[in-house]
């Protein structure tokens, strides 16, 4: 059995992750958070990662390995701006805006 991660949002919150989820395997009626959303709640959790030990940076960085095209994405780079506290932007490959 797959771990299932359950996190309590906001009703706006919750309608934007439902607009983007995606179906989930062979059940197409069980949807899952898209990529780009499971992004930006780890690039935002970011903002707590001392007290989680790492653990969302070394979540990004696997999805990262798992999907090298984000890498060199602008979308990618724009949530990491738009995200993330500063200090990470060069540890994930992403320039400040000139």
């Amino acid at each position: 059995m797959p771990i299932l991660d359950v996190i309590w949002v906001d009703a706006a919150t919750f309608a934007k992750l439902l607009a983007e989820a995606e179906p989930f395997g062979i059940a197409p009626s069980l949807r899952v958070i898209s990529l780009n959303s499971l992004l930006s709640m780890k690039l935002h959790a970011l903002h707590d990662d001392d007290a989680r030990k790492g653990r969302d940076y070394r979540d990004i960085d696997e999805l990262l390995d798992r999907h090298p095209y984000l890498r060199t994405s602008e979308d990618f780079h724009d949530l990491v701006r738009a995200q993330a506290p500063e200090l990470f932007w060069s540890k994930l490959g992403v320039k400040s805006p000139s």
